[in-house]
């Protein structure tokens, strides 16, 4: 790794989580830089990358001290994306990952005097009450404890708070399915038979390629001292237009016409249903399902808030996409993807009505 030249226009940004989701569709944005991209497990063989092997949770990733003052030296933004996101990891796995591990960003970030960039979620919004115990609890808490280590470190930084993130918004493309899929596909092929939520909650979603260019665009202006709610916000769609749009593209994305699940009081569930239902279905069967409804769980009663008109007005981006059409790419893909177009139906293009709908 080169030293870091002040002279150079061209910058060097250390990357976390940069082989996940999210990092994956950022690399191709950052191209213009030189990126330092720190991979616990595979190393990335990308062209024009220094893939740094390293474990977050450890301080100096593990390095000794002069390879981490080294590493220092060479930076000049950092961006932090790396998390542990799985509702199922132990509490302590996704503490020392998503606190630990931030902390630890934090060092090397004064050490190096870098401008830090932290991606956060949506659902440390207070609206969100998780408490010990639910599913949400231990990510949403570690993700509100990693922001608070950030602003009271006193160290320039901006924080990006997206809400779930899915595919494309054009193509519906994504590196690996998330949760949100595995419950709208199996809306989709009928394998849901209930949802313990609300039907007016909101489900509140963003696509990937939005995110990425929001990133890349405060990177690029080093745009330092924010806080952007990456969010649909009243644009979302509400638990029963979810449900709605996944059953009325079934026939077309599967060959078969959804039934949809019953949407019930989550607190009937929990106490009724949960324990007749589940216990009668195969096991392989159990887990999916109750995977599938932890999505239940960031499903909230009023929109969040969204920064969009804001970061349109300030980085010249594009209005967000519209979601209902958004989602629609997003089962195209699924369905393309698990063999249904190929093998029962050809997938024919959805169009957007003139008032925003679809067609």
């Amino acid at each position: 790794m080169q030293k870091r030249n002040p002279h150079s226009s061209r910058k060097t940004i250390f990357l976390t989580g940069a082989s996940g989701l999210l990092g994956r569709a950022l690399l191709e944005k950052l191209s213009d830089y030189n990126l330092i991209c720190l991979t616990h497990r595979t190393l990335l063989s990308t062209p024009n990358i220094i893939s740094l092997k390293g474990d977050v949770t450890q301080r100096w990733f593990g390095l000794n001290q002069d390879e981490f003052n080294h590493l220092a030296q060479c930076i000049d933004y950092i961006v932090h994306i790396a998390a542990i996101t799985d509702f199922l990891s132990r509490k302590e796995t996704t503490f020392r990952t998503n606190i630990d591990g931030t902390r630890n960003i934090l060092e090397l970030a004064e050490t190096a005097q870098a401008s830090l960039f932290h991606i956060s979620t949506a659902f440390v919004h207070p609206s969100n009450q998780v408490i010990d115990g639910d599913a949400s609890y231990a990510y949403v808490h570690s993700k509100r404890e990693g922001e608070r280590a950030i602003r009271e470190s006193g160290l320039p930084h901006t924080i990006l708070r997206p809400s779930i993130i899915i595919g494309d918004s054009q193509t519906g493309a994504i590196a690996k399915f998330q949760g949100f899929h595995l419950v709208t596909g199996l809306i989709t092929i009928g394998g849901l038979p209930v949802l313990p939520i609300s039907p007016h909650y909101y489900v509140d979603f963003v696509p990937q390629d939005v995110v990425v260019d929001t990133i890349a665009a405060c990177i690029d202006r080093n745009s330092i001292g924010s806080e952007w709610w990456l969010t649909a916000g009243e644009q979302a769609l509400t638990v029963r237009a979810v449900v709605d749009s996944c059953v009325e593209h079934s026939h077309r994305l599967t060959g078969h016409s959804a039934i949809p699940p019953k949407v019930v009081d989550s607190d009937l569930f929990e106490r009724l249903i949960l324990p007749v239902f589940l216990p009668a279905l195969p096991r392989h069967q159990q887990k999916t399902i109750l995977r599938a409804l932890h999505i239940t769980k960031v499903c909230t009663a009023q929109p969040l808030p969204s920064s969009w008109p804001d970061l349109e007005r300030q980085f010249n981006l594009s209005a967000l996409p519209n979601t209902e059409l958004t989602l629609v790419r997003n089962l195209e893909y699924w369905a393309a993807t698990q063999g249904y177009g190929s093998k029962q139906v050809a997938l024919e293009p959805t169009k957007v009505s003139s008032r925003g709908g679809i067609d």
